[in-house]
C-alpha cells in the first residue's frame, strides 16, 4: 500500500513582457519549473507558497496576495495548489539559492516535453490564461541565462 503524499504549493509570478520566475533544482540544472514545494506541520497551504517563494527565490510576499489558480493531483500522486500573484519592483536577476537558480522565463520552457515538471506547468499555465503554442521551439536566445548576482 503506498503512502499518502502531502500537499505542495506552487506559485506563478508574470511580467508585463509574458514572462514568467521559473527555478532549476540544485541537482537538476537544466530542468525549469514554478517556484514551490511541500506543505511543512502547522502552516495553511498559502503560508506553503509565500515561504516556498521566498526560500527558492528571494521574493517576499504577503500570503493575502495570493489568488487561487487551480487544486489537481500531480504526476507523482501529490495534491497540488497552484497560486497566482501580482507584485511590482522584481528584480531582472536573482542571485541562485539553495533551491537552484530563479530567473524569468518564457512559458514555453516550462512546458517543454523534456521538462519533468511540464504538465503540472501547463495546467497552471492554462488555468491562469496564459497561452501557449505548442508548436513553438525555443530558440538558442530564448533559453534563459543563469547569471550569479547583479
Amino acid at each position: 500500500m503506498s503512502e499518502e503524499k502531502g500537499p505542495a504549493a506552487v506559485v506563478l509570478l508574470r511580467r508585463s513582457d509574458g514572462m514568467v520566475l521559473g527555478i532549476t533544482r540544485g541537482d537538476c540544472p537544466w530542468a525549469w519549473h514554478l517556484p514551490g514545494g511541500k506543505k511543512e506541520p502547522g502552516e495553511s497551504i498559502a503560508q506553503t507558497a509565500r515561504r516556498e517563494l521566498l526560500e527558492e527565490t528571494g521574493v517576499n510576499i504577503r500570503t493575502g496576495a495570493l489568488v487561487t489558480l487551480c487544486e489537481f493531483t500531480s504526476s507523482t500522486g501529490r495534491p497540488v495548489h497552484a497560486f497566482q500573484c501580482e507584485r511590482n519592483g522584481l528584480p531582472e536577476r536573482f542571485d541562485p539559492t539553495a533551491a537552484g537558480q530563479p530567473a524569468w522565463v518564457p512559458p514555453s520552457l516550462l512546458v517543454a516535453e523534456c521538462m519533468p515538471f511540464a504538465a503540472e506547468c501547463r495546467r497552471i499555465l492554462t488555468a491562469a490564461g496564459v497561452l501557449l503554442q505548442a508548436e513553438h521551439v525555443l530558440s538558442a536566445s530564448e533559453w534563459p541565462r543563469a547569471t550569479v548576482g547583479s
